[in-house]
């Protein structure tokens, strides 16, 4: 029976309805054939039989009827009847007459057929002797109408002795009709009770297989989805049909263990949910703690724009200092230069008038002491110039360091910190710039002091020349004087390279300025940058928060979602 658990309850109703179907089907058709066939005998038995009874009855009755009425007329002397008797004697041989021919035209069998001609041959000598008697008392010879009624007799017994035997031979048609009918009623009620009992032994089978196996079926189904219900996945359903609950058990044992996976998936995902949220958590905090020393070395960084600002203001002053102490110094050296001029031309003269101008000399000399110590001590200034320098080199090295750090935090800081990154570097350059520019004045500076310094000798030179061997030796005065003169073009030369020296240190001081005024521009900028970035900082650090706040919604909500899938019970093989 493994081929019937595997149809379709569809198909297993529809067989077990048409094994029913088919049996009440039989038990119809055997009963409507058999009461067509009952019917048909008994149709038969009274069409056919009892009424050739009936006619064969009726013409035995008038027959009786004409012997009755022949005796009457023969062995009773009233005349009056006579006519009457006769009559009816006629009328019943009339009506024998139509019977006979009913018979025959419509129930005459084949069997009849030999007994049915000698009944009419027997009734024609019947009314021939009747016919003899009936003329024999119209003629009142009732002697020989008694000697005739012997013959009547005789005929009367031979048509008796048909018509009993056509009666007898439908009488036993009609038995056998019956019997047949008898037979044909008990077969059918066996039969129909072996049917019945059959299809009722059908269907109680049918239906206990059926509803027992859907039973169990819908049982299994059933233990399932309670199992279900109570989270429990490590059952399933133990059928191995191929019918609509089969397919249906198979579909559930799928989707049983497509919802095990998924809740070994939940798990590992709540798992691993969980590990990335406690990170995140940590890495907000983490950040939230950089971004708060990000913001203070923002602070830091604005701060020191700020110093750097004003950094940069009293450097712009030192710078204004120097280009007027630089110019105090071309103006000294144009005076120089005119004095050596002078020095020059008094060489001219003292070599032309030695003798004669002793005392001019000693004035000359005095007024030049004077104005070379001037210079020499003037040429102290060029030292500060050069710690000026130095302030500014620093200061420089220090803003690289400070952009150096700007971008530095900028990078770290990201998308954020691209503006600031570009102002850090265009910090940087103008740092960069600006110590290369110190260190051309400091180098220029340098070469200034270097001159003083050969300046401050030549001059102490000349003095102790004059003081020492003019005045004892005032022969040898027209070869100081030459030599004087010499000296007297190289101070002209000396002089003028300082001038120009003093003009290019101005012209540097006034690029530092220049760089000073574009780096407090930069300066300025940078706090602004800074200050938005501190700003951004701030935005990012609420945004922080919130991730922080929603990380920790989001491992809640994992924790949640652990406790519920940890419900559902599940075999990890």
């Amino acid at each position: 029976m493994c081929w019937f658990r595997h149809l379709k309850i569809s198909q297993k109703l529809i067989s077990a309805f048409m094994v029913i179907a088919i049996l009440m089907g039989v038990v119809g058709y055997i009963g409507i054939y058999n009461m067509n066939k009952i019917n048909s005998n008994a149709v038969t038995m009274h069409d056919y039989n009892l009424e050739k009874i009936k006619y064969l009855t009726t013409i035995k009755q008038n027959f009786t009827d004409i012997r009755a009425g022949l005796l009457e007329i023969v062995y009773q002397d009233k005349y009056e009847k006579k006519d009457v008797l006769e009559k009816e004697i006629y009328s019943f041989i009339n009506e024998n007459y139509i019977q006979i021919d009913k018979y025959e035209s419509s129930l005459l069998s084949k069997a009849d057929e030999a007994t049915f001609s000698e009944l009419k041959e027997n009734v024609s000598v019947y009314l021939t002797a009747c016919n003899k008697v009936i003329n024999y008392v119209n003629e009142n010879n009732y002697k020989d109408a008694e000697a005739s009624i012997v013959g009547v007799t005789e005929a009367r017994k031979k048509i008796y002795t048909n018509l009993s035997d056509l009666i007898e031979k439908n009488n036993l048609e009609a038995d056998s009709f019956n019997e047949a009918n008898n037979s044909t009623y008990t077969v059918s009620f066996y039969l129909a009770i072996c049917i019945v009992i059959l299809g009722f032994i059908s269907a109680v089978s049918l239906g206990s297989l059926i509803s027992i196996s859907l039973s169990r079926q819908v049982n299994k189904v059933l233990a399932f989805a309670e199992a279900l219900e109570g989270g429990d996945l490590t059952k399933g359903i133990q059928i191995n049909s191929r019918d609509e609950i089969g397919k249906l058990s198979k579909g559930l044992n799928n989707a049983n263990e497509s919802i095990k996976k998924l809740i070994v998936k939940v798990i590992n995902r709540a798992k691993d949910i969980n590990s990335a949220t406690e990170e995140l958590s940590a890495t907000t905090e983490e950040i939230s703690l950089k971004m708060g020393n990000v913001n203070k070395s923002v602070e830091q960084i604005s701060n020191g724009t700020q110093e750097l600002s004003t950094t940069a203001k009293e450097v712009t002053a030192s710078t204004k200092e120097i280009s007027v102490t630089t110019n105090i110094l071309a103006q000294n050296a144009n005076e120089a230069e005119i004095s050596i001029k002078e020095i020059h031309k008094s060489a001219i003269d003292i070599k032309e008038k030695a003798l004669n101008n002793i005392e001019k000399s000693n004035v000359i000399y005095n007024e030049n002491r004077i104005s070379i110590m001037k210079a020499i001590e003037d040429s102290k200034i060029v030292e500060e110039v050069k710690m000026m320098t130095i302030s500014i080199g620093e200061i420089a090295e220090q803003t690289n360091l400070l952009a150096l750090n700007a971008a530095i935090e900028a990078a770290r800081a990201g998308d954020q910190g691209k503006g600031f990154a570009v102002v850090a570097e265009e910090v940087k350059k103008l740092a960069e710039q600006s110590s290369k520019a110190v260190a051309k004045i400091h180098d220029m500076v340098l070469q200034v002091q270097a001159a003083f310094k050969s300046l401050s000798k030549s001059g102490q030179d000349v003095l102790e020349f004059m003081s020492a061997d003019v005045k004892p030796t005032y022969e040898l005065l027209m070869n100081i004087g030459l030599k004087y003169e010499k000296d007297a073009e190289f101070m002209h030369s000396l002089i003028g390279n300082f001038a120009e020296s003093s003009k290019q240190i101005d012209d540097v001081v006034m690029q530092v300025r220049s760089s000073i005024e574009n780096l407090f521009g930069v300066a300025q900028e940078s706090k602004i940058s800074t200050e938005e970035i501190s700003n951004n900082i701030n935005e990012i650090t609420i945004a922080i928060a919130d991730v922080a706040k929603s990380s920790e919604d989001q491992l809640e909500l994992s924790y949640e979602l652990n406790k519920m899938v940890q419900k559902f019970k599940i075999n990890l093989l």
